[in-house]
């Protein structure tokens, strides 16, 4: 028995892979992506097909929050995001806490805050990272934050109350 090359073989599903319908091909620009390469995709190109019930969406190419019930979007904001050497993560994540209202102190790579009274505050993932209002500034739509997601007051109000915990967080 001859033993086959790897090179040699055909992958398994290679022929009953079925041709798009519509012959359709391409690639999507790098900024609704998230990047070339990163995998991300923006919802309003798949958010009907696999996405449902409430979710929250953030872009931080184009500094916006958007919010969905299924595939219609219920609001979109400008946001603040994570400026140069505090990147907010990208990924999918749960709103696993929330706040009315709470004091944010922190310290990294050199820096320290210490807000008190932030109001809407929605954890989406341990070490530090909420969504949240800021009134201390109102450079929304420009990245600025320690990583966390900023909204203004009058954004972020509905979506705390619209949002519940287990609410998935997509940011790309």
């Amino acid at each position: 028995m001859r033993a086959t090359a790897l090179s040699e073989t055909k992958p398994r599903f290679a022929e009953q892979a079925p041709a798009c319908p519509s012959g359709a091909q391409g690639t999507f620009p790098a900024r609704e992506t998230g990047g070339p390469g990163s995998g991300w995709i923006a919802g309003r190109y798949t958010s009907r097909i696999t996405r449902g019930g409430k979710w929250i969406e953030a872009d931080v190419a184009t500094q916006t929050l958007t919010a969905w019930t299924d595939a219609t979007a219920l609001s979109s904001s400008p946001a603040s995001t994570g400026k140069h050497d505090f990147r907010t993560p990208t990924g999918v994540y749960t709103i696993t806490e929330k706040y009315p209202i709470r004091h944010l102190t922190g310290r990294a790579r050199g820096e320290f805050w210490d807000i008190p009274g932030v109001p809407w505050i929605m954890i989406f993932r341990e070490g530090g990272y909420y969504i949240h209002s800021a009134y201390w500034h109102d450079d929304f739509g420009t990245a600025v934050s320690h990583g966390c997601v900023r909204l203004r007051n009058e954004d972020i109000e509905t979506l705390f109350q619209m949002v519940s915990i287990g609410t998935p967080v997509f940011i790309y």
